[in-house]
């Protein structure tokens, strides 16, 4: 499975991407909302980690949708939940 990684960060993403390189996975790295938004229609299966202002923004900027957060809390629980399992 490939990750998508989704980070305009240099630093962060250059740790990030190797930290998941040294754990043997497959990554891609993306530096800006447009990049990811288009690597995101792909069909293909993989974990995204985003940098999710840029994705947002982007989608702001083209589209007529409009966000209220990122990430709720209830969301972030559950997550944090099933990386522990």
């Amino acid at each position: 499975m490939k990750i998508l990684i989704a980070e305009d960060d240099l630093m962060s993403r250059t740790f990030l991407t190797a930290a998941l390189k040294k754990k043997g996975r497959q990554v891609v790295a993306m530096v800006n909302g447009a990049e990811a938004w288009n690597a995101m229609q792909q069909p293909e299966p993989r974990l995204d980690i985003l940098d999710w202002s840029q994705v947002e923004q982007y989608v702001s900027d083209h589209t007529e949708t409009k966000f209220s957060h990122g990430v709720c809390p209830s969301c972030f629980e559950r997550v944090m939940k099933q990386l522990d399992t």
